[in-house]
């Protein structure tokens, strides 16, 4: 789409906005998922601290949450343009696509 109409683009059909909705859900799910594991890693970490496993298991646990976090991030994409939703905002639907300039509706 070209980035310097003046037109604004048309709306979302249903399938596109089911799609945007879809990854704004998995990212809510997903945060409560890495906020539970995050409190048992605390948990965990107060109760066997002192040993060196339960801290390597600790660091294991976050990296992977980290990784985990990467890839949900950047798996949606602009139904529109392609464009990763992940780059243009952080955990919520941003109000429109940076790149093409397509409005994501709100439920």
């Amino acid at each position: 789409m070209d980035r310097h109409n003046d037109n604004p683009p048309r709306p979302l059909n249903d399938a596109e906005a089911a799609h945007v909705r879809t990854w704004q859900r998995r990212m809510y799910a997903y945060f409560g998922l890495a906020m539970m594991v995050i409190f048992g890693l605390y948990v965990a970490a107060g109760k066997y601290g002192d040993s060196p496993t339960a801290r390597w298991l600790v660091l294991g646990g976050v990296a992977l949450l980290v990784v985990a976090a990467t890839f949900v991030q950047f798996s949606g994409r602009c139904p529109r343009c392609n464009a990763y939703l992940g780059r243009q905002a952080r955990l919520v639907l941003p109000s429109k696509c940076r790149v093409c300039g397509v409005e994501f509706p709100r439920p």
